[in-house]
């Protein structure tokens, strides 16, 4: 049996602009090597990083060329030149750090999870709302064919 290849009607859509200034809350493995590349590869900002352990941060704005890194995420959500915050952080600290970006006016890239509980994903969304901010989940594997199959 052969399966037709997946066509789907709905493709994401790429922003008319991209001079958004980015901010990275976790500077772990998936930011190295998949994010920080493909912002660089289609021309976006990426204006500062923090994370729990300031060596990570410095290691990773070192390698990627970010300019500057935060000793706190007070500071980077206080930062007005950042409207995006890409959060990749686990699970459990998300929400949290959702919520304090999202009133301190950022949008959202959140990892997927979202959350580890439907009551924090929807705390999350609801936090979006109310703030009139953009909350989106990186969830890339959807338009994989075998998922969309699925």
């Amino acid at each position: 049996m052969t399966i037709p290849p997946l066509e789907l009607d709905y493709k994401p859509r790429i922003p008319p602009r991209a001079d958004f200034g980015i901010g990275i809350v976790g500077c772990g493995g998936i930011v190295n090597y998949a994010h920080l590349p493909a912002y660089k590869a289609h021309g976006l900002r990426v204006l500062a990083c923090y994370d729990a352990s300031a060596d990570a941060a410095r290691k990773t704005a070192a390698d990627h060329a970010i300019p500057t890194v935060y000793e706190s995420l007070d500071a980077l959500l206080a930062d007005d030149a950042i409207q995006i915050v890409d959060i990749a952080v686990p699970a459990w600290h998300q929400r949290a750090i959702a919520e304090r970006a999202l009133q301190s006016g950022k949008h959202l890239l959140c990892q997927k999870p979202l959350a580890e509980s439907l009551v924090d994903a929807r705390a999350i969304v609801a936090a979006g709302r109310r703030a009139g901010r953009v909350v989106a989940v990186n969830q890339q594997m959807r338009w994989s064919p075998g998922i969309a199959a699925a």
